[in-house]
């Protein structure tokens, strides 16, 4: 009999304190790349788990969105680097796949067409909520 099981995914909102989408293309740029990303957190998912997640600027603008799979993780105190984990995007909207392109490619930025949501909204989806300091967020992550 086939294992029927079906992976759940887990939502993931990580807000960064980046005041605008220019200072996070050109903070941000070396943690991503066509195909995923790199998110620093405390304590990352398990390898193989799915994701539904969103990255927020400080002022509730929606930059990236998508589903993605967690293909390394990487706990504290690792000699080889922060901990977190990198993602491998599975889909991303229309926005977010136009602004990892750019970023990728070093061009100009894009402005997100998303209005950012209200706290309460956030708040009442009731995702994972990582709050990163900008300079925290920024080293560069091993390739996936």
């Amino acid at each position: 009999m086939a294992d029927e099981r079906v992976r759940k995914a887990v939502s993931l909102l990580v807000k960064l304190s980046y005041p605008g989408l220019d200072e996070f293309v050109e903070k941000y740029a070396t943690n991503v790349s066509t195909g995923g990303m790199f998110v620093r957190m405390r304590e990352p998912k398990a390898v193989g788990t799915l994701l539904n997640f969103k990255v927020e600027l400080a002022n509730g603008q929606r930059v990236l969105q998508g589903t993605a799979s967690v293909q390394w993780a990487r706990g504290q105190n690792d000699p080889a680097g922060p901990a977190g984990m990198g993602i491998q995007f599975i889909k991303l909207d229309d926005t977010s796949r136009a602004l990892v392109d750019r970023m990728v490619k070093g061009t100009a930025p894009v402005t997100a067409v998303t209005p950012p949501l209200p706290r309460s909204a956030v708040a009442a989806a009731g995702p994972l909520e990582l709050t990163l300091d900008a300079e925290l967020a920024a080293p560069e992550p091993p390739p996936l």
